[in-house]
Parts: structure tokens; sequence; C-alpha cells
């Protein structure tokens, strides 16, 4: 989980690092805790668990519904929002080496290549 987390806040960076200029936005943020069905093929007592997780679990995602449409977020690239909608400037906290890499590998994996100005 927290792999994926540093994953996508440094494929949100290296993004907002390429699309500086052109007016398009890229954020990362954390759901918070979210009822999902993630949790269906683990093993029996994770799935109880995951079940008993899901009780206390929000239905939606405030926090993503928020970055998709409030206006003051188009001038925000290269922030990641927390579930209590605290924002937190990522472009200097990530290594812009272990962004590039991680897009390079992206690339590599799904056979697609992005051109940017």
């Amino acid at each position: 989980m927290a792999q994926a987390l540093f994953a996508r806040t440094c494929f949100a960076c290296e993004l907002a690092r390429r699309l500086e200029g052109t007016g398009v936005t890229s954020v990362a943020f954390h759901p918070g805790l979210i009822k999902s069905n993630l949790g269906r093929h683990l093993a029996w007592p994770l799935r109880i668990m995951t079940h008993l997780m899901n009780l206390s679990a929000k239905s939606e995602c405030a926090i993503g519904e928020h970055v998709a449409a409030a206006p003051e977020i188009e001038r925000m690239s290269g922030v990641f929002f927390h579930a209590n909608q605290q924002i937190v400037p990522i472009h200097r906290q990530f290594d812009d080496e272990t962004s590039k890499r991680l897009w390079q590998l992206s690339e590599k994996l799904t056979g697609l290549s992005a051109v940017f100005p």
C-alpha cells in the first residue's frame, strides 16, 4: 500500500514537471479509508479483516471529488492532497531521478510513450 502511494506520488510529480507551462495540472492524493473490493482474493483471515475495516469506511472519496472539481486546483500542479485536504508540496520532497526512472519504467512496461513540449 505504501509503495503504491509512493509510486503514484512520484508519477504525479514527474508528470507535473513534464507539463510545466502547459496549463495542465498533475496532483496526487491519499483517499483515506474507502470501501472497496480489493481484498476479495486475499486469504480468509485477511478478507475478514478487510470486511471489518469496510464497515467503518466511507463509500465516497471526498478528497478525490474535491481535487477533480475545485477550480483553485488548476494552479496547484505538483502537490499532494491528504485525506483531510491538507496540501503538501511534493516537488521538493521527491528525488527527481527516482520519478524519472519510474516514468521510464512505466513507458517500458506499457509500451506507451508520452511526448511533451
